[in-house]
């Protein structure tokens, strides 16, 4: 499956990870509890700069370096 990241929202939060279909997708996950929790495959963009996100369909841009890496070495 390879890595899995979090991204908190306070309470709430995303789960990210690798797109087992496609490796320029990832799967998120929202992690709430007002409603139901579907996982979801978005495109991995990329700022001018560099940053690299995934935009969800609020809108909203989870930046992939801001998001808890699980990995453990």
């Amino acid at each position: 499956m390879g890595n899995v990241y979090y991204y908190s929202l306070g309470i709430t939060g995303d789960e990210l990870w690798s797109d087992p279909n496609d490796s320029d997708r990832l799967m998120v996950l929202y992690a709430g509890i007002q409603r139901e929790q579907i996982a979801k495959s978005y495109k991995i963009q990329h700022t001018p700069g560099g940053r690299a996100f995934v935009r969800v369909s609020n809108g909203r841009r989870i930046y992939l370096d801001e998001a808890l890496n699980t990995r453990i070495r």
